[in-house]
């Protein structure tokens, strides 16, 4: 069984890179453009990792990383915050809200991969 990847991420651009490089190196994926719509999907599918950007046009990711950390059926799934916010106050907020990696923008391919698959293993 493949493994999927949600990418909550509001810029299409971002959105279709990402998805281009996860399928490449064989992961599925679901994608949400907002917050409330990325919490959606998590809740109703078989998610095994998200992919989070912070500023979303409605309700930011640390909020987003609350209320999925706060819900039974998403609160094991790993978030890896990708955002071009940099600032350590940004990034112990993140962790508060239970993010199990914060990575910057622009990133490394291989750096995301490798955290992926120290997450949740290789796809199948």
């Amino acid at each position: 069984m493949s493994k999927n990847i949600l990418i909550i991420e509001d810029e299409i651009h971002q959105r279709t890179v990402l998805r281009f490089d996860m399928n490449k190196i064989g992961f599925s994926t679901f994608e949400a453009e907002t917050g409330e719509k990325g919490i959606e999907i998590a809740a109703l599918k078989k998610v095994d990792v998200i992919i989070l950007d912070i500023m979303l046009p409605d309700i930011d990711g640390f909020e987003v990383c609350r209320r999925l950390k706060s819900h039974e059926k998403t609160k094991d799934i790993p978030v890896i915050v990708l955002t071009a916010l940099f600032q350590q106050e940004n990034i112990n907020k993140a962790k508060e809200c239970g993010v199990a990696e914060y990575i910057v923008k622009p990133y490394n391919f291989e750096y995301l991969h490798q955290t992926i698959v120290n997450l949740v293993g290789r796809p199948l």
